[in-house]
């Protein structure tokens, strides 16, 4: 009988984690395929510690971190405002009172962040690419997010100096 409660125990456990695993991956590719576009400006980093193997160390420029971080809360939501082509720049801390969310802007765009040393992080810190495409990335000026109405953002490509998307030639993908 207790053997039995164990597998059964045992069985829930692992159904419970499928499933969070697999709402968890349904709600990224929602983000990915509704969100909202936003860059943000890479800022330049050594370019020894730039390629370490099959992804590329990312550092965001500082114009959208807010400047004074004493009182930030250790998570939370900030505004960002969009340019003309969805460059992020800082705008302010997100406000919200009891009564709900602050009220955006058409150009402005909340985005969720989590405070790590003292410091606002809300963009990945690493750009994974397949193997060999090294070189297309190294000419990248801007992380290409997409951001959900709650402020979740996912990195999904990086940009040039003109704001494309870079993408590796086609011979280079197809090398096995």
């Amino acid at each position: 009988m207790f053997k039995l409660a164990r597998i059964i125990v045992a069985l829930a456990a692992l159904v419970f984690s499928l499933y969070k695993f697999n709402t968890g991956i349904a709600a990224m590719n929602a983000v990915k395929q509704d969100g909202q576009t936003m860059l943000l400006k890479l800022r330049p980093v050594d370019p020894r510690a730039l390629m370490l193997g099959d992804y590329m160390v990312l550092g965001y420029d500082r114009a959208a971190y807010p400047k004074a971080r004493k009182g930030l809360p250790a998570e939370g939501t900030l505004i960002l405002k969009l340019d003309e082509n969805n460059v992020a720049t800082f705008a302010r801390r997100d406000n919200a009172d009891e009564s709900g969310e602050a009220e955006l802007a058409d150009n402005e765009i909340r985005v969720q962040y989590a405070l790590k040393r003292g410091n606002a992080n809300f963009g990945s810190a690493r750009f994974y690419f397949q193997e060999g495409t090294a070189k297309t990335y190294e000419v990248a000026r801007y992380g290409v997010f997409k951001v959900s109405s709650a402020g979740h953002m996912i990195l999904v490509d990086l940009a040039g100096e003109n704001f494309e998307i870079l993408v590796p030639p086609q011979d280079v993908l197809a090398k096995p």
